[in-house]
């Protein structure tokens, strides 16, 4: 008896937590409130889609890297550590790129039918918060995109969100299972205030 409350015990003890997901809607369950796709007018016409836990669009051109963005709202510890990992099928070319960092109310903005923009002011500007990368490596068969980032000091009065940048990319595009975690470390390597990322 006693034995057997010690194995126990030692394989809680040993076990490693599950850390919980802080994307709030990673099946894309309600979207209204939990993500949007922002467009600038060269991608108006792009018709995405939520279907089966899957995000996924068509775009047939490139264009600045910020003009075709999704947006996650969440708030992250200042100097804490995170993993954002998410399963990506991208049967075109050119850059996807992952960033956390603020931006306007957009939520409240597509309510009120008024696009989410900061104003003049230093603490209304858009600021990167620790991750800023950058991949070209893109493939017709589901792959995993890993970003570790350490979380910088916010100084912006915006709103925060993990932010994936598309308007450099064209082809088909389908994105499921995203995860944000906190980390203890990250691995070596990773830029202090842009973060890393690999394709596996």
């Amino acid at each position: 008896m006693v034995r057997s409350v010690i194995f126990v015990a030692l394989t809680l003890i040993l076990s490693p937590l599950k850390a919980d997901n802080l994307i709030s809607d990673p099946k894309f369950k309600k979207v209204e409130e939990n993500w949007y796709l922002r467009k600038s007018k060269e991608y108006k016409a792009i018709k995405e889609s939520y279907k089966k836990g899957v995000f996924s669009f068509y775009t047939p051109s490139s264009s600045s890297k910020t003009y075709l963005a999704l947006y996650h709202q969440v708030e992250l510890e200042e100097g804490a550590s995170y993993m954002f990992k998410t399963e990506v099928k991208a049967d075109g070319s050119g850059a996807i790129t992952y960033t956390y960092g603020t931006y306007g109310d957009i939520f409240g903005a597509k309510k009120s039918n008024k696009k989410g923009k900061g104003g003049s002011k230093e603490s209304d500007k858009g600021q990167n918060l620790g991750l800023m990368a950058i991949t070209s490596e893109t493939s017709s068969e589901w792959k995993e995109h890993i970003c570790y980032f350490t979380v910088k000091a916010k100084k912006s009065s915006l709103n925060t969100y993990m932010k994936v940048l598309l308007g450099e990319y064209q082809g088909d595009y389908a994105m499921r299972n995203p995860q944000l975690v906190k980390v203890d470390v990250v691995p070596s390597g990773v830029k202090k205030h842009r973060g890393s990322i690999e394709v596996k």
